[in-house]
């Protein structure tokens, strides 16, 4: 979250955030498809390889 920020009010302009404000990352915000188990399995299988 905050990938971009608000550079100037009044003009509306977005500025791209490289480390000038805190950014936010939010995990499980949406139903898996794929369970972390099921993920993780096959993640130790294809690297293996």
């Amino acid at each position: 979250m905050q990938k971009t920020y608000g550079e100037d009010l009044l003009s509306g302009k977005r500025k791209k955030n490289r480390g000038e404000i805190k950014q936010y990352y939010y995990e499980d915000t949406h139903p898996a498809i794929v369970s972390k188990e099921l993920y993780e399995k096959v993640q130790l299988q294809l690297n293996a390889k």
